[in-house]
C-alpha cells in the first residue's frame, strides 16, 4: 500500500480586465482569493489556493485641436484630419489594454484679405508686434484665438507730409501789418487764434502758429513777430568811391516807410540833394560833380506803417561824414 500525501499550492495570476482565469473546471474574472480541491495523477487531493489580480483595461476619451497642416499621433498612429478615431494600445508594464477615443479637431488656418493702409511721413503703423514706418509690402503670421496662424498681408503707403512754412521770424513796427501765408492751398487752416481762413493778417507782435491739412495728412509750422523801433537808422559817414560798398548815403527801416522825404546840405545851408525816394540814397554829387570831403546836413520827413489810422509824420535832423 503507498501512501501519497496532500498536495498544497498558492499561486498569485495577474490577469487584464475581460480576460478570465482557470483552475481545473474553475473560471475565474473577477479579482480574489479562491480556493480550489483538485485530483492528483495518483487520486489525491491537490488544494490550490489562488490569489487573483485583475488589471484594468484603461479607457481613456481625449479632445486634441490641432491646426491645419500639422499631425496627431496616437501610437503607431496619426491623424490629420477631423473625426473621432479609436486606438487599442497594450501597457508596457502589465500588457493589458489601453483603449484611447480620440475626438480630432482640426482648425483651419487664416489667410486674411490684403490690408491696404495709408499713414502720414512720421507715423506708425502696427501689425502684431511690428511696427512699420516705410512704405511696402509686409507679411506677418499671428495666431487667431484657436492657436492657429493667420497671416496677414499688408500694403502700406506713406503719404509725405504738407509743404507749409511762414517764413523767417520777422519784426512788425507799430501802423505796420503782415499777412502770413502758409504756402499752397490746402484743404483746411488752423491758426493758433482759432482763425480758418488761408491766410492770417497780424498787427501785433506775438507767435504765430498754423496747422493745415491737405486731404491727407497734416502739418505745421510757427513763427515769431517781434516788435521793432520804428526809426529811421541813418549811417554817420559813406565813401562813395564806387567799389560798391557803403557808396550812397540812405537810411533804413525795419518796417514799411509809408511817406519819405530828404534833404542834404552843405555847410554854407546850399541844398545840394533832394529826394522822395527811401530806396535810391545820396552817391555824393551835386549836378552831377563829387562833392568834396566834409561834414553835410540832412533833413529827413517821413512816416512809417501801413494803417493809415497810424500815420505819424517824423522829422530826422543830423550829420554825415563824406569820405574820399
Amino acid at each position: 500500500i503507498n501512501i501519497y500525501s496532500q498536495i498544497t499550492k498558492n499561486i498569485s495570476p495577474v490577469i487584464c480586465q475581460g480576460d478570465t482565469c482557470t483552475v481545473g473546471t474553475s473560471k475565474y474574472t473577477k479579482a480574489g482569493i479562491y480556493t480550489d480541491v483538485l485530483s492528483t495523477a495518483s487520486g489525491c487531493d491537490s488544494i490550490v489556493t489562488t490569489n487573483l489580480v485583475v488589471n484594468p483595461v484603461k479607457l481613456m476619451v481625449q479632445n486634441p485641436p490641432i491646426c491645419e497642416g500639422e499631425t496627431f499621433t496616437v501610437g503607431i498612429h496619426s491623424y490629420t484630419k477631423t473625426g473621432t478615431y479609436i486606438d487599442t494600445l497594450t501597457s508596457l508594464v502589465y500588457g493589458c489594454d489601453s483603449i484611447i477615443t480620440t475626438l480630432l479637431t482640426v482648425n483651419p488656418n487664416v489667410q486674411t484679405l490684403p490690408l491696404i493702409k495709408s499713414i502720414c511721413e512720421g507715423e506708425t503703423f502696427t501689425v502684431g508686434t511690428h511696427d512699420y514706418s516705410k512704405a511696402g509690402n509686409y507679411i506677418d503670421v499671428l495666431k487667431t484665438s484657436l492657436g492657429c496662424d493667420s497671416t496677414v498681408t499688408t500694403n502700406l503707403t506713406v503719404n509725405p507730409l504738407p509743404l507749409v512754412s511762414l517764413g523767417d521770424d520777422q519784426l512788425l513796427c507799430p501802423g505796420d501789418s503782415i499777412i502770413l501765408t502758409p504756402g499752397n492751398a490746402f484743404k483746411s487752416y488752423l491758426w493758433s487764434d482759432g482763425s480758418v481762413l488761408s491766410n492770417l493778417k497780424v498787427t501785433i507782435s506775438g507767435n504765430y502758429a498754423v496747422n493745415v491739412f491737405d486731404g491727407l495728412c497734416s502739418a505745421s509750422d510757427d513763427i515769431v513777430i517781434d516788435e521793432c523801433d520804428p526809426e529811421l537808422w541813418v549811417p554817420n559817414a559813406f565813401t562813395p568811391d564806387n567799389n560798391d560798398l557803403n557808396d550812397c548815403f540812405k537810411p533804413v527801416s525795419p518796417g514799411i516807410i509809408k511817406s519819405y522825404q530828404i534833404f542834404i546840405f552843405n555847410r554854407w545851408g546850399q541844398q545840394l540833394y533832394e529826394s522822395n525816394d527811401a530806396y535810391a540814397g545820396w552817391d555824393g554829387t551835386f549836378k552831377r560833380e563829387p562833392c568834396p570831403g566834409g561834414v553835410y546836413t540832412y533833413i529827413i520827413e517821413y512816416s512809417t506803417g501801413t494803417d493809415t489810422a497810424t500815420f505819424k509824420q517824423r522829422v530826422k535832423r543830423g550829420t554825415v561824414m563824406l569820405l574820399r
